[in-house]
């Protein structure tokens, strides 16, 4: 139910509902939110497939499946969780620990990607974190009707 709210102005007297007062305002809200790249749930959860694709764009071409350099490769949740001789590479629930994100970030040495090669973005790189933040959970398997994990037995 609207609350009507009645003012004189001029001479006139016109009506507003609140709905209508309300509606420009959260538009606005929203507009802004979505024009700065931000949600309305910074926690949104981040899924396995968003942070793969940013690692098989910008580290799968040395770090794939095939000869990957240092022993190291993205090409799947385990072998990233696997980590290197020198430890693990993400720490999960703790991006600052994160060799990983320690590298993107030029934090310490080598830079990863090479300088001559494409660079991931700040919002990907913080999309990479949150992630990490969030537990750096593997891809979720689907599903059957009973609510059973689908796939051979």
């Amino acid at each position: 139910m609207a609350i009507n709210l009645t003012q004189r102005a001029n001479n006139r007297q016109f009506t507003m509902q609140t709905p209508r007062i309300l509606a420009p305002l959260v538009l606005s809200l929203s507009i802004a939110g979505w024009s700065s790249g931000q949600t309305t749930d910074q926690a949104a959860t981040v899924g396995y497939e968003q942070a793969a694709a940013i690692l098989y764009n910008y580290c799968a071409g040395c770090h794939g499946t095939d000869d990957p350099e240092g022993d190291f490769t993205v090409s799947s949740w385990q072998t990233l969780m696997a980590g290197t001789g020198d430890g693990p590479v993400v720490v999960a629930g703790n991006p600052q620990q994160s060799r990983l994100l320690q590298l993107l970030g030029g934090k310490i040495e080598p830079l990863m990607p090479p300088e001559d090669e494409p660079q991931p973005t700040p919002e990907e790189i913080a999309l990479l974190s949150r992630w990490i933040e969030q537990g750096a959970q593997p891809a979720i398997e689907p599903k059957d009707a009973a609510g059973m994990q689908a796939g051979p037995d």
